[in-house]
């Protein structure tokens, strides 16, 4: 059994090699911890929260402008020594969740004790702790890096910390923090995912894939990126509004990426060959407002109010080629129907035709000619 398994925040403080990880990672530590913590989600909490006072003691080292040397040695490890301290002194309280800038002041000061004894740094005397030094670290100390991979055939939801879901699909991988850090919200995708985002407009949500960055406030879409196409990535909304982002190709500058907006039942594709993001319609549009069917039961009704009905309905542009269009009449129930069925059974009743462009639908036919 793994002997962090049982581990309480003060005794991954008291672990040189959490310590260790914290202070100077490597890929080899960054590993290791990682593979804990997906084989131990319960620790996440004890981790983030052991990790936070570590941090604390290396942010004080800098506001206090030690050397690299004696910043190093303060806060590579917390020995036995501080262990012996700690214990004797009875001031290691397990901290709340979220109490970051609430850290038992006593506890600082042990710690302080400790390193100054172990290393001898007469400048560690002034290590005095503050709710506010605690307060700053807490802004800049993101959690730790976890990956799922779905290797099974059923879809696999993963929860974040902010309540956002995300529905991993098979053959696919997601890389995402236990907590997520101050500035924005950032998952990094390989494969395909329907992502449900919860709303924070102080913290943009990022999601990034090898040619593509996603970046939203709140909202639902899908993401196609597998590694195995040769071809394209593919951002498809569902609610909201979602940006796509293309990254520059190796060797060219960043103004080189193109950008767009995305709103529902629409979707970009980025084709790899040609470095190409194209803007277009979903393949089967679904409704964004919900309404009774019978509002979709028309006697008689100008196509002019149908098709306002629908561009409602499903967020979409619908141009007429012909205005006159707008006049004629329409007597049916399309109470079932998917989008482009409705259309379908639309232009039949006029001899008309429509056809998708980019993100618009065009209504071919010069009038109420009915077959």
């Amino acid at each position: 059994m793994n002997k962090f398994t049982d581990y309480k925040t003060e005794d991954f403080v008291l672990e040189e090699k959490f310590c260790q990880w914290v202070v100077s990672p490597n890929v080899e530590q960054d590993r290791f911890w990682a593979a804990f913590l997906a084989t131990h989600p319960h620790q996440a909490q004890s981790v983030q929260e052991a990790r936070l006072i570590v941090f604390s003691l290396q942010s004080k080292s800098k506001e206090m402008e030690l050397t690299g040397a004696q910043a190093g040695q303060s806060l590579l490890v917390f020995n036995s020594r501080l262990q012996q301290l700690v214990n004797q002194e009875g001031k290691v309280v397990k901290m709340r969740p979220n109490a970051g800038s609430r850290i038992v002041k006593t506890f600082y000061w042990a710690a302080a004790i400790a390193i100054l004894v172990s290393f001898g740094s007469l400048a560690l005397l002034y290590l005095k702790p503050t709710d506010k030094a605690a307060e700053t670290v807490a802004k800049k100390v993101a959690g730790q890096w976890l990956i799922t991979n779905n290797t099974n055939m059923a879809v696999k939801v993963v929860v974040l910390e902010d309540g956002s879901r995300i529905s991993l699909q098979p053959n696919s991988q997601l890389k995402y923090p236990v907590q997520f850090g101050p500035g924005q919200r950032e998952v990094v995708l390989q494969g395909g995912a329907f992502f449900e985002i919860a709303r924070n407009e102080q913290k943009p949500f990022l999601v990034q894939t090898a040619h593509l960055t996603i970046k939203v406030l709140g909202t639902s879409f899908a993401v196609s990126a597998y590694q195995e196409s040769a071809r394209a990535e593919e951002v498809s909304v569902k609610t909201g509004k979602v940006s796509v982002i293309t990254k520059p190709e190796q060797g060219q500058p960043a103004t080189s990426a193109r950008q767009m907006e995305l709103t529902p039942n629409q979707r970009a594709v980025f084709d790899q060959t040609k470095h190409e993001l194209v803007k277009g319609l979903v393949a089967i549009p679904l409704p964004v407002v919900k309404l009774e069917k019978s509002r979709f039961i028309f006697d008689n009704v100008a196509l002019g109010n149908v098709f306002a009905l629908i561009e409602e309905v499903y967020q979409v542009k619908i141009v007429l080629e012909d205005k006159s269009v707008a006049q004629c009449p329409l007597t049916a129930a399309l109470t079932e129907e998917s989008l482009y069925v409705k259309l379908d059974l639309i232009c039949k009743s006029i001899g008309a035709s429509y056809e998708v462009r980019d993100t618009q639908i065009l209504i071919k036919g010069t009038g109420c000619n009915e077959n």
